[in-house]
């Protein structure tokens, strides 16, 4: 499961570099599909992962979702 994962996510970063909104779309339903199984398979529930983000968002703010460093 972790490397379909992994085959998803790489699916969508370059549909996502392509600039080929429709494909980024319909990988990142498999993407987001394939880690809810995962998730779901190590008994982690989507809360504990929302409460992780927010507790990202408390923390840092906007300054954890910037780029650490500049984008070729």
């Amino acid at each position: 499961m972790a490397r379909k994962l992994g085959e998803e996510a790489i699916e969508v970063a370059i549909d996502a570099m392509r600039n080929d909104r429709a494909a980024v779309v319909l990988e990142s339903a498999d993407l987001l599909y394939n880690l809810m199984v995962l998730l779901a398979d190590l008994e982690i529930p989507p809360e504990e992962v929302m409460a992780e983000i927010e507790r990202r968002a408390t923390l840092f703010g906007i300054a954890e979702k910037l780029p650490k460093s500049p984008l070729s």
